[in-house]
């Protein structure tokens, strides 16, 4: 029961230090080559969990599922979040739109669950991404390129359509083989990009290591993390479906919001 209270502080902690532990091994590493390492790692990490516990893996329509998932969630999104750090995009930056990934989630299950989603609630939703924008641009001093920003707005659609695409089709796949194959698939993606992009150079130094060993670590229990908050919820699928609900019926109040942060960054603007 413990750990299941401390799970969404756990996963919140392990979230946010990934921005810092891919400021601090980006310097010695290419984006693709760097998430190759890793996911690399993690997968070996993972695959010794399962066959120490013996997991059942999941049928090859299950197979498919998690591939999707893996692509999106890890690989357009971890993918996004690297490039554009890679591109001078601030660490906090970044974070900062990717973080608008429940609204967005909130928005499209509107759509999903079959209520009409009013022009309003999309213009609320550009509003937001907007004022992030605008807040955060002028703050870059120039150094980050659009594709930088084109990459964290990648990250972000890959992170909200791949947590949409599993909680409609993963939700009965055994958390360790399905993560296995979803880290298995993001891997391979990420090393055709390295191959095809990058040149494959590694700095092996003290701080890429201690960065990639964390990096690691945290993806490598974050699985465990999740499937323990997880744990004792019931009936599953009626639990998502109520929360996606609860999401959808809040995006007014979102909408509310991210109206205001862009009226606040367009007078930061105007006084600077």
């Amino acid at each position: 029961e413990t750990a299941v209270f401390a799970a969404p502080g756990v996963f919140v902690v392990l979230w946010a230090s990934g921005f810092i532990g891919a400021k601090f091994g980006m310097p010695y590493a290419e984006p693709m080559t760097f998430l190759t390492v890793r996911m690399a790692g993690v997968v070996v990490l993972l695959g010794l969990i399962v066959a120490l516990t013996r997991a059942p893996w999941p049928s090859s329509a299950g197979v498919l599922h998690s591939v999707v998932t893996g692509l999106l969630v890890h690989g357009c999104y971890l993918g996004g979040v690297f490039v554009a750090i890679d591109n001078k995009l601030p660490a906090g930056f970044v974070a900062l739109v990717v973080s608008l990934q429940p609204v967005l989630t909130s928005t499209l299950a509107n759509r999903l669950l079959g209520e009409r989603v009013a022009p309003m609630q999309w213009a609320g939703l550009a509003l937001g991404l907007a004022g992030v924008y605008l807040v955060v641009s002028g703050r870059t001093e120039g150094t980050a390129p659009p594709f930088a920003w084109f990459a964290a707005t990648v990250g972000l659609i890959g992170m909200t359509l791949g947590t949409l695409y599993q909680k409609r089709f993963g939700g009965g796949i055994e958390w360790r083989t399905g993560f296995f194959v979803q880290y298995a698939a993001s891997a391979l993606l990420f090393a055709l990009g390295a191959l095809v992009f990058e040149t494959r150079q590694v700095q092996w130094s003290g701080e890429f290591l201690f960065a990639l060993a964390w990096l690691v670590l945290r993806t490598g229990t974050k699985p465990t993390n999740c499937a323990a908050s997880r744990a004792g919820a019931g009936d599953s699928d009626r639990r998502r479906l109520v929360l996606l609900r609860h999401g959808a019926r809040r995006v007014g109040q979102r909408r509310l919001v991210a109206r205001r942060g862009a009226r606040h960054s367009q007078r930061l603007l105007s006084n600077s």
